[in-house]
């Protein structure tokens, strides 16, 4: 039997076995990245990561995987047998902006995002020399306008995200959120103890060099999450984490200097002895040692520019932080600490000295399934700073007074005939204030897709003030009956808050829809003691309150404010194209009565990114275009706590030896939540690739049901109740923002960044307004920082005094017949321009803010003109004779018809003037020093300026600070050097 070869037979090639293949995909910041697509090349199958960044996927060990998401560069990464893969995704080279925005309970690409939110890196945030995280906000953002409230170190900041909303002036805070821990908005310090001191932020509290990022919510669909908290916007911090890899050390390193940028003009020694005796020649008077000591006893050929003397030195700043990061793929830490010594430029050693630590743990197990964080911040000041008393002297201060101190080195009071101005010096201020804010979150998913959440948080903040007035402080004709007198507050706020949170995300075929409910706890307790005494027999005995003969407690205090909420969020994305996002929120707050503890708040946003659809194909020149809009509602509490209840407080002086209690507060529980109801339609475009990216939006709020004072008639012993008002305030206004990739080569990049805004704030509505305490100080219809007054219509040429309107025509100057609506002091529009070029090395960057507004003139600090006090230059443009034509009125020596013309003239239109202002606020340049790879270190060397130029027609010290009531901001220059090994 022949033999015959058999037939072959077709058999499939042996697969490779697939194994579960798990990872996490983070940005170069090590912040977790949600929403990327991760595709196994050979089957083309994949999944999706996770909002925490982690993924799961089927794969071979010899595969490889695909990385992709819109705005970041594709990554491929062959598997190897790996059984865990972690990994970091860099930027496309796009002007998409930051790609992940943090929204607080979620995460949202800038892409994809429906809501209004704002965001700064640390990459911005150490390029300024600032101790207070809301510096480097100023000219960056559209929407957010930053005030900075004083030019000596540990001052505060005032921030307001569209617009004033509510009639209260401490209503209008936003809710600050520090990883995930509510923070408190206003500062913990007493101005009963500190009329020495500086007006603290408790933003101080935070290290700006521990700031991973910082986002801004603004519209209704970003802020409805938080409920009741969000009416005036969310400032969201978040802190550096560490990083996968080797140890690595980094080392910063800055020394700067400051000074005042800008002197008023004043009147020289020889004008000003012009002007007084003219003054003493009009009001037919004579000058005596009495009246007139600068005339006739005072060396009146001394000139002293006091400006200098008193506000002219130099203060300094050392900065030293480390850190120390690190870890596996499991575990990763972040340690760091450092100490800031500030000091002033005031003729004194006073300065604020700052330690910082910082501790962040992060771990996922290895199967990615469990994932742990653990963040604690810690920083303690010491601050003996003085305020601005010195201001006004150094102004006001005739220029031939006499010298502050005598041959022997002691206060010169000049035989009784001035109050020495250094006499301040005398008065001691000390603080000591302690931050601790430590979270711990922890995430399971049991099931593809599900995640559980729960995260526990804690803040401390307390502060032990005291101030010290001795003898020393005190003109010695005032020491027999003006005592030594020291104030005390010790004060602390301490919050509990507890988030669970449950999180499922799906898809289905060009459907993706997550979903999101949580709850919070929130326990908020406060403590404040305040004392005076007073009595003590020697300076020396002053820090020890036994030795006072009285003491007075002006307060002692504990409140406690207890929130709870449910939240939910649906999000529904269809084809990558259509956006929807839904937010609701239900809100309780001890700080109603019972019946109205409750609120509902929530939002709906949407999306449409239009150039994904086919008309528009792949152009080039249109690369990208999104419409979005929001509407909903969040609401307001900020009212202190215990407000709807009969409060009785002891009386302050005894009855008979027994101490009593007389009523405060009336009863009212029938009010609830003020309301503020948001609306925003925007539109995003990119250009040539998104080298350019154009954002325009408009939006409206509206805050009604204001928590405000009820007027009550005198005779119930009370002027007003605490209730909702049908009043409603409207902010409108557009926001515009430009960036630009205006050169971009191997060598040299040039990037531009815009922003504009244009707002507009008005009372709507407020019923009986003209019987309501506050019928002198707002307008229906006008902006709540509207001024109404005299109108101011010049200088009689015979009287030689100044004239008003007399609107009712009687002949008289009267109130309230001639008041008139003059105009306002709120910001027209402001905006910043930025510049970031970057050359191998070398890199510049340069910020220039403005603003359109009305301030009060820096006159408006000053005497009468002729009294014994200095003045502007331009009171020398006076009215001398009859028929003169002049802009300011004939002097005066004393309080006659003329000086109390001058005191109409300060509630008139005269000081309403314009404060515009052009400011290069920040310059920065540095140079990265190249060195051999095998020296495995980074140096990195800089220079940076903070506000160096400013333009404005404005005569006072400080546009941004109309008015002269406050230390200026200081021009400042740092020297900075960081070393990473």
């Amino acid at each position: 039997m022949p033999l015959t070869a058999a037939e072959p037979t077709a058999h499939k090639p042996i697969e490779p076995p697939q194994s579960m293949v798990h990872g996490k995909v983070t940005d170069t910041e090590g912040q977790p990245l949600a929403g990327v697509n991760i595709t196994v090349e050979s089957s083309n199958q994949g999944t999706i990561s996770e909002l925490d960044g982690s993924f799961t996927v089927q794969a071979a060990p010899d595969d490889v995987l695909l990385f992709t998401m819109v705005g970041l560069k594709p990554l491929t990464m062959p598997i190897a047998g790996r059984d865990v893969i972690i990994l970091q995704m860099e930027e496309e080279v796009t002007q998409l902006g930051e790609v992940v925005l943090n929204a607080g309970y979620y995460t949202v690409s800038e892409r994809e995002r429906t809501g209004s939110i704002e965001k700064l890196t640390s990459a911005d945030i150490e390029k300024q020399p600032i101790s207070n995280p809301l510096a480097p906000l100023q000219g960056r953002m559209p929407g957010v306008y930053v005030q900075q409230s004083t030019g000596l170190p540990g001052g505060d900041f005032k921030i307001r995200i569209r617009g004033t909303n509510s009639l209260r002036p401490n209503g209008n805070e936003p809710l600050y959120i520090i990883d995930g821990v509510p923070f408190p908005s206003t500062a913990i310090t007493d101005s009963r103890v500190g009329s020495a001191s500086v007006t603290s932020s408790p933003l101080n509290n935070i290290n700006p060099m521990d700031i991973a990022s910082m986002e801004i919510l603004k519209d209704a669909d970003a802020t409805a999450i938080y409920g009741s908290r969000g009416a005036n916007g969310v400032v969201l911090i978040t802190t550096k984490k560490g990083n996968t890899g080797k140890l690595k050390f980094n080392v910063h390193l800055q020394t700067g200097t400051a000074r005042i940028a800008h002197n008023m003009d004043l009147l020289n020694t020889e004008q000003y002895l012009q002007m007084r005796e003219e003054a003493f020649a009009n009001d037919n008077a004579v000058p005596t040692p009495a009246n007139a000591p600068d005339l006739t006893v005072w060396d009146r050929d001394r000139h002293t520019d006091w400006q200098d003397e008193l506000l002219g030195g130099t203060a300094h700043m050392n900065n030293v932080q480390l850190s120390a990061s690190g870890g596996n793929a499991q575990t990763t830490f972040r340690l760091a600490g450092g100490f800031r010594n500030e000091t002033t430029i005031l003729p004194a050693s006073f300065g604020v000295k700052k330690i910082n630590g910082s501790l962040n743990l992060n771990h996922r197990s290895l199967d990615g399934r469990f994932n742990a964080t653990v963040t604690a911040n810690f920083v303690h000041d010491q601050s003996d700073m003085l305020s601005g008393l010195l201001l006004f002297p150094a102004l006001k201060l005739a220029p031939n007074a006499p010298e502050p101190y005598d041959e022997n080195g002691d206060l010169n009071w000049a035989d009784n005939t001035w109050s020495n101005p250094l006499a301040e010096l005398e008065k001691k201020y000390k603080s000591s204030t302690a931050n601790l804010i430590t979270n711990a979150h922890i995430a399971y998913r049991p099931l593809p897709g599900l995640e559980l959440s729960s995260a526990l948080g804690y803040n401390t903040l307390s502060a032990r003030e005291s101030q010290y007035t001795p003898h020393a402080s005190i003109r010695p004709s005032y020491r027999a009956f003006t005592p030594r007198s020291a104030n005390r507050n010790t004060s602390a706020v301490d919050t509990w808050i507890w988030e669970p949170q449950i999180t499922y995300e799906t898809a289905l075929g060009k459907f993706r829809l997550t979903t999101m409910a949580g709850a919070t706890l929130q326990k908020t307790t406060a403590q404040r003691y305040v004392v005076n005494a007073k009595g003590f027999n020697s300076d020396a005995l002053m820090e020890n309150f036994q030795a006072a003969t009285t003491l007075q407690i002006y307060e002692d205090s504990e409140t406690e404010y207890k929130y709870q909420a449910i939240f939910a969020r649906a999000n529904l994305s269809i084809d990558g194209t259509y956006f929807f996002n839904l937010t609701g929120r239900r809100d309780g707050s001890s700080r109603f009565g019972p019946g109205r503890q409750y609120g509902n708040f929530g939002a709906l946003g949407a999306a449409w990114i239009f150039t994904n659809e086919r008309i528009f194909g792949n152009g080039t020149v249109l690369s990208f275009g999104k419409l979005r809009g929001s509407y909903g509602t969040t609401g307001n509490d900020q009212i202190g706590n215990y407000q709807y209840l009969n409060l009785w407080s002891p009386v302050s002086q005894p009855y008979q030896n027994i101490s009593g209690l007389a009523p405060s507060r009336l009863y009212n529980p029938n009010f609830g939540w003020e309301t503020n109801t948001k609306l925003e339609a925007a539109l995003d475009l990119g250009f040539f690739n998104d080298r350019l990216m154009l954002s325009a939006g408009y939006f409206q709020n509206r805050s009604s049901d204001q928590l405000v004072g009820l007027p009550l008639p005198g005779t119930t012993g009370f002027t007003t109740v605490q209730s909702n008002l049908p009043a409603t305030v409207e902010n409108t206004g557009w926001e515009f923002q430009l960036t630009t990739k205006n050169v971009e080569t191997d060598n040299f990049q040039w990037n531009t960044s815009m922003n504009l805004s244009i707002l507009r704030n008005r009372l709507l509505e407020y019923p009986d307004l003209e019987n309501s305490p506050y019928a002198s100080t707002y307008v229906v219809g006008e902006p709540l920082s509207v001024q109404s007054g005299y109108r101011y219509t010049g200088v009689h040429p015979t009287t030689g005094v100044y004239e008003f309107e007399d609107v009712n025509g009687d002949g008289f100057l009267s109130f309230p017949d001639d008041v008139q609506v003059l105009g306002d002091l709120s910001v027209d529009f402001f905006g910043g321009v930025q510049n970031t070029f970057q050359w191998g090395g070398l890199g510049l960057e340069f910020l220039v803010q403005g603003a359109k507004q009305m301030g009060t003139s820096a006159a408006f600090t000053f005497d009468p003109p002729g009294f014994l006090s200095n003045q502007p230059i331009e009171v020398l443009d006076r009215w001398q004779e009859p028929g003169d034509v002049a802009n300011v009125q004939r002097y005066a020596s004393t309080y006659n018809a003329a000086a109390f013309t001058y005191y109409d003239l300060l509630v008139s239109d005269y000081p309403l003037v314009d404060a515009s202002f052009l400011r290069l606020r920040n310059v920065s340049l540095s140079y990265d020093i190249p060195l051999p790879s095998r020296a495995k270190i980074g140096v990195r060397c800089y220079l940076q300026g903070q506000n160096l130029v400013t333009i404005t027609n404005y005569k006072g010290l400080d546009p941004e600070n109309p008015g002269a009531n406050q230390i200026p901001n200081l021009k400042q220059y740092t020297l900075g050097l960081q070393l990473n090994f």
